[in-house]
């Protein structure tokens, strides 16, 4: 649906102004150690009510990518290039393309805490503005949480796969493992570009990884 919005659009991040003299306000109140910020403008039309949902919906926007991009240097190369990328799947290619599907849908979940804070129309620049924080100390909560819900489901997933006698049965509990250790992997690596840290799960993940390869040479 956002695709199919044909817009001119100018995105600001980090120091750019969006109207003369607002942006350091916006930090002043919003300060980048607790929020991530995003901000967008749109042209404006003859419908205030849709150039004001298409400036929010791209403000979101803005703080999704910036977490994909943490995201990506953090947590897509380094599993994927990684020994446990290798493991499990048939290569790099195929991890990054499942990890990313899998990214885009936990970034929609975390972006669920985000709000607009500001929103108008500049006349004398013919553009609709928007404003949108998500504060980190929240995001950080939710995405840790999920990630020890989705580790637990691919704990069960492997206990049922050890259990199963039919080979079918079998890979279906072990593809269900992989799908929730990478949404595992994802979560704590959103958590990690929120926190700004390189802490993560990383033991817990490998020893999946490694249950998961042994459950696949025994079929």
């Amino acid at each position: 649906m956002i695709k199919k919005i044909i817009i001119t659009v100018v995105l600001f991040f980090m120091g750019v102004p969006v109207w003369a003299g607002s942006y350091d306000d916006i930090l002043k109140r919003y300060p980048p150690e607790s929020y991530l910020v995003g901000v967008a403008e749109v042209s404006s039309s003859q419908d205030p009510y849709m150039d004001r949902r298409r400036a929010e919906i791209l403000a979101r926007l803005e703080i999704a990518k910036q977490i994909r991009v943490r995201i990506k240097s953090a947590t897509i190369d380094v599993v994927c290039e990684g020994e446990g990328g290798a493991v499990i799947f048939a290569g790099a290619g195929e991890c990054k393309s499942q990890f990313a599907m899998i990214i885009e849908e936990t970034v929609d979940e975390v972006l669920e805490g985000s709000r607009i804070v500001d929103a108008g129309a500049d006349r004398e620049r013919g553009i609709y503005y928007a404003v949108a924080v998500l504060p980190k100390k929240d995001a950080v909560r939710k995405a840790k949480k999920r990630m020890e819900e989705s580790l637990e489901r691919a704990e069960e997933a492997l206990r049922k796969a050890k259990e199963s006698t039919e080979a079918e049965e079998k890979k279906e509990h072990i593809e269900r493992a992989k799908e929730e250790l990478l949404r595992g992997m994802a979560y704590d690596g959103e958590r990690r570009a929120l926190e700004d840290t390189k802490e993560n799960a990383e033991e817990m993940f490998q020893k999946m990884t490694e249950e998961i390869e042994k459950l696949r040479e025994g079929i």
